[in-house]
């Protein structure tokens, strides 16, 4: 799950996900009215989903920060410490 800035809301960014074809789930239930569920795709479709979350976060660079925090957070956790080692020595 990835919290989406309020500044933004898990609707908005689920329907402009959708708009350009990337596909990711949104549940208006309690607790879960802000977050995105988002499953780990190829490289290419990653790339895809970051550049359209930061079109949609332009303007706020309050909301580009926490989402790329969000972001890098859900990352670091889905990945094993060598995956995380390996795309840090990358950079």
């Amino acid at each position: 799950l990835c919290t989406i800035p309020d500044s933004i809301g898990a609707p908005r960014a689920y329907a402009a996900l959708k708009q350009e074809g990337i596909l990711v789930r949104y549940f208006d239930q309690d607790r879960l009215r802000d977050k995105l569920r988002i499953s780990i795709g190829t490289q290419e479709e990653n790339e895809r989903l970051v550049n359209a979350l930061a079109r949609l976060c332009e303007g706020s660079s309050s909301a580009q920060q926490a989402l790329r925090e969000a972001l890098l957070n859900e990352r670091s956790e889905s990945m094993t410490t060598t995956e995380i080692s390996m795309s840090q020595n990358s950079e």
